[in-house]
């Protein structure tokens, strides 16, 4: 997310292959008219984050439920230089590719984009997202969720004080790892349990696409897969790889973390007040994930704290 509100939400019109754009960006005289699209420049805003072009695609979708959206923004701007323009491309050819929309509806899937990761929560990478409306209209108003992240880890943090939990696998410390302050929208389209996520990415590292040149992705670069398509330790990024053989070996550490499926479960409840159904991949992907279903089942929020005294009891 950049302090200048610059970014676009498409938005398929039925009943035709025009889609339309609209965009919160800075100033600009005159829009640009592209071969089957149209440029709408809503409005200017010399301050804002992502949350103002983000709540334009969610206002969309209240009216327009059986619709898809998609969001892009201006990547990199701020640091512009060759890894983030490469980064960018891919991210907008993922979006706009045949296999985030024909192929991810097919399959059931409701947000599609480049890369999908779980840590330190699972989000896009880069934030540019491909979604069905139906989706985006059970997630809690983009302008009212920073505060409601900023509730989520003050509760957190009360735990972690409590010795309830810890949050070693990434830096804590930083408000793009928690979800908090701007970054809240990063952790947006990816923060409801009933999400279906899919990508295009075969690696499940964002290096490769920051150092390959879009020009340079053949046929079988973008391969498109349901997420997680790789288990819990493979070398994802930003997911805390050189400490997390120790905290997986370790059954305190590991039910403690909260950048495991302790931390989702609690963003989970706090936030919509449900986890992901008994089918969902949650449950036979993360550690312990049968266990905590069950937990949860019978303690609701509350199943945190209990397990985790019973674990520090030596039970």
């Amino acid at each position: 997310g950049n302090a200048q509100p610059t970014g676009g939400a498409m938005v398929p019109k039925s009943n035709t292959k025009q889609p339309i754009i609209d965009a919160v960006r800075p100033n600009v005289s005159s829009t640009r008219n592209a071969s089957n699209i149209h440029f709408h420049h809503l409005q200017h805003l010399d301050v804002g984050y992502e949350e103002v072009t983000i709540r334009r695609a969610y206002d969309y979708c209240s009216r327009n439920s059986d619709h898809r959206v998609v969001y892009m923004h201006n990547k990199g701007s701020y640091h512009n230089n060759k890894r983030q323009s490469y980064w960018r491309r891919h991210m907008l050819n993922a979006v706009a590719s045949r296999s985030c929309v024909a192929t991810a509806q097919n399959a059931g899937c409701n947000v599609c984009g480049l890369l999908w990761l779980p840590r330190p929560g699972i989000h896009l990478t880069g934030n540019f997202w491909n979604a069905q409306c139906s989706y985006i209209n059970q997630l809690i108003a983009p302008d009212l969720f920073e505060a409601r992240m900023n509730e989520v880890i003050a509760y957190v943090r009360k735990l972690v004080d409590d010795g309830m939990l810890q949050w070693e696998l990434v830096p804590s410390e930083q408000p793009w790892n928690l979800g908090i302050e701007r970054y809240a929208m990063e952790h947006w389209i990816g923060s409801h349990p009933s999400l279906k996520a899919c990508d295009v990415s075969p690696t499940p590292s964002i290096t490769y696409w920051k150092t390959t040149k879009p020009k340079d992705i053949n046929g079988t670069g973008y391969v498109w897969g349901m997420f997680p398509r790789h288990v819990v330790d493979a070398p994802w990024s930003h997911g805390g790889q050189h400490g997390i053989s120790a905290i997986l070996d370790n059954d305190v550490a590991r039910q403690r973390e909260f950048f495991l499926l302790p931390g989702q479960l609690i963003k989970w409840l706090l936030l919509y007040q449900q986890v992901p159904e008994d089918s969902s991949w949650v449950w036979s992907w993360y550690p312990d994930g049968l266990m905590w279903r069950d937990l949860v089942k019978q303690h609701g929020l509350d199943a945190i704290s209990i397990h985790s005294r019973k674990l520090l009891n030596g039970g």
